[in-house]
């Protein structure tokens, strides 16, 4: 930018002092004639001699302005190339963060789905008969052992056809703990829908149900399986 500015004004000046030069040459050839002239007649000459000068420097000046718009513009379009540029490295960093704080979530919730099974108690729940008399009645009891962490208030109750059959609590119910409860009543074998719920606070002070369905696994009503089918919060 800078040479082209001063290629321009170079010669600007080499023809501005070869112009006053050959002027020079001419009224001094001329002096005879350029003496005898009135004061008007010389503003007439020197306003008829410089005008062209000063149109000169004018186109001359036009051109340098045009050069610095040129310059101006091939700048702003560098600029807003390297803008360009520099918005699209920013997107790609705004994607790299998001994908990165996208995979620490997910590690994070992972983590924290580990811990949370990690401090679930483990339920061994068995259903069955404890006692058969000769006339074929039958004392039925629930077993339950803890295999997985502890738990607190922890209840099971069994339901025959949606009614309370056999229950239990235990404030405690470390791992490793079992309890059983056996019906008081001999009775004969049960004929309607056998179920369950197991209630307990986890480490975290959250309480869950577990729900159980039991289901005959012989013709005599002797032996159950038991299986669980929904575990929800409480």
């Amino acid at each position: 930018m800078r040479g082209n500015r001063g290629a321009i004004g170079k010669w600007g000046l080499i023809g501005t002092i070869l112009y006053i030069a050959v002027l020079l040459v001419i009224v001094w050839h001329n002096w005879s004639k350029f003496s005898s002239l009135e004061p008007n007649a010389w503003g007439d000459f020197l306003a008829g001699t410089f005008g062209p000068l000063a149109l000169g420097w004018v186109v001359l000046g036009f051109f340098l302005q045009s050069k610095e718009l040129q310059n101006s513009v091939d700048a702003l379009k560098l600029q807003a190339r390297e803008l360009a540029h520099s918005a699209e490295q920013q997107k790609e960093m705004v994607n790299v963060t998001r994908e990165t704080l996208m995979h620490e979530r997910e590690v994070l919730e992972l983590q924290a789905q580990s811990r949370k099974i990690s401090i679930q108690p483990v339920f061994q729940i068995v259903f069955g008969v404890d006692v058969i008399t000769g006339d074929e009645l039958r004392r039925y009891k629930i077993s339950a052992f803890n295999t997985g962490a502890d738990a607190t208030h922890f209840s099971i109750d069994v339901y025959v056809d949606g009614g309370l059959f056999l229950n239990t609590e235990r404030r405690y119910f470390r791992k490793g703990d079992s309890c059983i409860v056996a019906h008081q009543k001999l009775q004969r074998t049960i004929e309607g829908t056998l179920s369950a719920i197991v209630k307990y606070t986890d480490a975290d002070q959250e309480t869950f149900e577990k729900h159980y369905t039991i289901s005959p696994n012989d013709e005599n009503g002797s032996e159950y399986i038991v299986s669980c089918n929904l575990t929800r919060p409480a």
